[in-house]
């Protein structure tokens, strides 16, 4: 009965962790910050959000295939299944970070003029397109460390991660309340989390080459379609109504 509850018990803290911590430390983060700077970072974290989209499909289409290869005692189906995902994430999450980097550069002080200071909006532009790019591939790791159903490894990872992410945070904008030191502390977090997956997902899988490749591309794909239909719906009710916000009322 416990085996059977413990993945979504995981599930669970993975996902209401995070904004809990975020609204304990809140006061501290407005204190600081102040509510330009404060709304500049809840923009940022609506503008990573649309990533969320690729997320959507090529997580759920990973961790199918890894647990179809595990349950077939295929190690090679298995790491094939995690370059080929890296290959998209690498692309899709490419695109789309170049797509965020070029509309807040060229469009972002016209689309978003109410948010105050171009410069901020630009560098906001930037940090959300390197954060993207860094959660598709983290996403790829996170997706096959629970296709090998180790979902409460999965989520004390992500939950240690967000914790240091909430941390790292505070203390560094005791030290330069800055947006920039922000913006600066959840990048060197998101990289190391990133790290920390990968090696986790090799030795828990056995995975020796990771290199991304496309070939047979098709069964990730076909499957992810329909997860990333599915997310768009989630996008437009969770992230584009803070852009909305933001763009007509500001900071």
């Amino acid at each position: 009965m416990w085996k059977k509850l413990a993945s979504p018990a995981w599930a669970m803290l993975e996902y209401g962790s995070y904004p809990l911590l975020l609204f304990i430390a809140t006061p501290w983060f407005l204190h600081q910050l102040g509510t330009g700077g404060y709304g500049h970072w809840m923009l940022l974290t609506a503008t990573v959000g649309f990533g969320g989209v690729l997320n959507a499909g090529t997580g759920a289409a990973t961790i199918k295939a890894v647990s179809a290869g595990i349950g077939r005692s295929k190690d090679r189906d298995v790491e094939h299944t995690v370059k080929v995902s890296l290959a998209i994430a690498i692309l899709g999450g490419g695109a789309l970070a170049l797509l965020v980097f070029s509309v807040f550069s060229i469009a972002g002080p016209t689309l978003l003029s109410r948010m105050g200071d171009p410069a901020l909006i630009r560098l906001t532009g930037v940090a959300a397109a390197a954060l993207i790019w860094l959660e598709q591939l983290d996403n790829v790791f996170s997706s096959a460390i629970k296709g090998a159903e180790q979902f409460g490894q999965a989520a004390r990872i992500e939950i240690a991660s967000k914790t240091t992410q909430i941390i790292a945070a505070g203390i560094i904008l005791w030290m330069w309340p800055a947006l920039w030191a922000l913006y600066a502390a959840l990048l060197v977090v998101a990289v190391l989390r990133l790290i920390a997956k990968t090696i986790i997902a090799r030795r828990l899988l056995g995975l020796t080459n990771l290199r991304p490749t496309l070939i047979g591309a098709n069964t990730i794909l076909n499957f992810a379609k329909w997860g990333w239909l599915q997310g768009v719906g989630g996008m437009l009710f969770g992230v584009a109504d803070r852009m909305l916000v933001g763009s007509l009322l500001g900071a």
